[in-house]
């Protein structure tokens, strides 16, 4: 069983996000800010010192996927982790139209590979008159691409013959769309850090039928998480209806996500009548405690020597303990007996 679940990437001690010759992405987030005349960094005096902060609780891998034509989206994730300190709004959450994504239909090329080979010619080639060549016996021709075209004579009866072969199948998808055009839209969410989120933020996007096309997830080190979802499968590119569902979604789900669904006080319930003796168990006396192993948004998990036996210890930060996790702390400690 495994006793720790990393949700995201952990954020350790504050950290230069400087990289080589000097570069540091904070300075070029807030100097890109104000070019481009960004109200909210324009009439901010404190938002440099407001970036380093949100920059440092954040892991370092954060600074690597700030895309640089969209700096703003930096403000945007400060926005969310502050009102994700509100424990009345869980999850908070962002939606925005990215693109178009304009995907390719079938085409006859695609039908009949073997009509036309592609060389690679130099596109600085001077152009030459198409003249038939019958010392090899290959057609050659140049098209506007700077490509050339072979066709081999001895073979132009058999793919005449394909040709006709495919004429009833290109006929089918004469109807279709040559291209068909797929909205791509992003998802954040930002909400107190926990074990098992990311699998419970996915199922989320998927009770409203998104399909995760990227997932970059991040852990601060105070105890919050900042999860960005790149997805498709809503069918518009207005965001109005798919904030609604995700409203709708996350209060369905809003058991889940105060630590009071009915799969919580089922446990409750059982663990209730289970008696509470794992700490008298064990004798400290007998316990050393050794080099940290791993470190997850709720707690750290050391390596122990316990009466001459190799253990796992795991020890809950305090400030992030709450009913739900002593509730799945104690079903560990039972399964594990």
């Amino acid at each position: 069983m495994e006793l720790l679940e990393g949700v995201g990437e952990s954020s350790s001690p504050q950290r230069s996000f400087g990289g080589f010759s000097g570069y540091d992405i904070r300075t070029d987030v807030f100097n890109r800010l104000m070019e481009c005349g960004n109200e909210e960094a324009t009439c901010n005096p404190e938002l440099r010192e407001q970036l380093d902060a949100h920059f440092n609780r954040l892991p370092a891998s954060y600074a690597l996927d700030v895309n640089m034509d969209r700096v703003e989206d930096v403000l945007i994730h400060q926005k969310l982790l502050a009102q994700a300190k509100d424990p009345e709004r869980q999850p908070v959450f962002h939606v925005r139209f990215l693109e178009n994504l304009r995907t390719r239909g079938v085409e006859i090329d695609d039908l009949e590979p073997s009509l036309r080979v592609d060389s690679k010619a130099p596109c600085n080639a001077k152009p030459k008159e198409d003249k038939p060549s019958h010392d090899n016996g290959t057609s050659i021709s140049r098209n506007k691409n700077c490509q050339v075209e072979f066709e081999p004579w001895s073979k132009l009866e058999d793919l005449n013959l394909d040709v006709k072969n495919h004429v009833g199948n290109t006929e089918n998808f004469s109807g279709r769309p040559e291209f068909t055009h797929v909205p791509i839209h992003e998802v954040i969410f930002s909400t107190v850090d926990k074990p098992k989120l990311l699998s419970q933020l996915s199922a989320l996007l998927s009770d409203i039928g998104l399909n995760i096309r990227e997932a970059h997830v991040f852990s601060t080190n105070d105890g919050y998480s900042l999860d960005v979802f790149v997805v498709d499968g809503w069918p518009v590119k207005d965001t109005d209806g798919l904030h609604k569902a995700m409203e709708k979604a996350i209060a369905r789900s809003d058991g889940s996500w105060s630590g009071s669904s009915p799969s919580h006080s089922v446990i409750e319930k059982a663990l209730a009548n289970q008696p509470k003796s794992c700490e008298r168990e064990i004798d400290r006396r007998f316990l050393k405690l050794g080099e940290k192993i791993a470190s997850g948004s709720c707690g750290d998990l050391y390596h122990g020597v316990y009466s001459g036996e190799d253990v796992a210890v795991k020890v809950l930060r305090s400030e992030h303990l709450n009913e739900a996790l002593e509730v799945e702390f104690t079903q560990e400690v039972l399964i594990l007996r």
